[in-house]
Parts: structure tokens; sequence; C-alpha cells
């Protein structure tokens, strides 16, 4: 009798998906493995670790979508025969999550209506927020005026063409967009 000796390469494990996202929504985090499967891994922020295990293919990618900014390492992983060594364990992901605009009322002058002959209706929004630029749609489409937040009230102007007015507030550092409350 005897016994076959085989000496297995080390695997390692790879994590990528750095993004900035905006508040609400996912992104999509990969590990790339090496060595043969199954693979078992761990994950973390440094505060609640994420263990997945059996995983049969590689790169396994799944969504990520916190709520706050974060770093996600992985923290331990092994295949079917080693543990992956600590220096064979690569990367982070840093998710920035950007912030939504608030959300505020669109308002309109005498409730949005005017007689022939009148001067028309001043449309608004009750309030706004610094950092934000606000952009006036009629009929879903653009009209050109764009807004940037004051952290007070905003009046677009006056207005006699008929048809429904929105407005779309946008996080100008992120592009994350948001529509205002009610419709003139």
């Amino acid at each position: 009798d005897f016994m076959w000796l085989t000496a297995r390469p080390d695997p390692s494990a790879r994590i990528s998906g750095t993004a900035d996202i905006c508040e609400g929504t996912s992104t999509p985090i990969t590990i790339a493995l090496t060595g043969t499967p199954p693979w078992d891994f761990t994950y973390t922020d440094g505060l609640v670790p994420v263990t997945v295990t059996n995983v049969l293919t590689s790169p396994y990618t799944f969504n990520y979508s916190p709520t706050v900014d974060k770093t996600i390492w992985i923290s331990a992983a092994n295949d079917t025969y080693c543990n992956v060594p600590s220096d064979s364990i690569f990367g982070s992901a840093v998710i920035t999550v950007n912030s939504l605009p608030r959300i505020y009322n669109v308002t309109g002058s005498n409730g949005g209506f005017y007689c022939a002959g009148d001067t028309g209706v001043v449309i608004g929004l009750d309030n706004s927020e610094v950092g934000m630029e606000y952009l006036l749609l009629h009929n879903n489409t653009t009209t050109g005026l764009l807004l940037p937040g004051t952290g007070n009230p905003l009046n677009f102007g006056l207005f006699t063409l008929t048809g429904q007015y929105s407005i779309r507030a946008t996080n100008i550092v992120a592009g994350c967009t948001l529509m205002m409350n009610d419709t003139i």
C-alpha cells in the first residue's frame, strides 16, 4: 500500500466594486476566487461579517446596498482543500452613498388656475436644499429652467402655457434625482 501526496496551490480571493451610489440603490460587488470549488468566504465592513458558502463559480457577484458609506473586504476564504492565506486576499470595495434631494412641494398661485386675460400662474417650490438643482418640467419635458437650491422657497416665474408642471431635483455632486411632490 501507498499514499499519493498531492500539493495543492494556495487559493486566492479578490474583492472589487468601488462605486458611488445614490441613496436607496445598490451596486454590484465582485469576488474573484482561484483554487478548487466549492469556495466559502466571509466579507465584512468591520462590524458585520457575512459568510457565503458553497460557491461553485468564480467570479461571484452580488448586489450591495448600504445606507451609509462603507468599505468592505474579505476577512477569510477557503476552497475545497485549503484556506486562503492572508497574503492572497486582495482588494476592498469602497461604497460612497450620496443623498437624494429632500422632497418638497410644487406650488402654484391661485391653485394652479387662471382666467383668460389674467397674467398666469406663479410656479415654485415650497423649499429647497443647498447643493441641489431644481429643473422645471412641462408635460415631462424640460423647460430649460434650472434653479440652484438656496435653503429657501424657489420661484420659477409666471406661466400661461397650459399643461402639467413638475420639478425634478438633482444632487449636483452625484447626479441623484428625485421628483418633487405634486404637480401644477
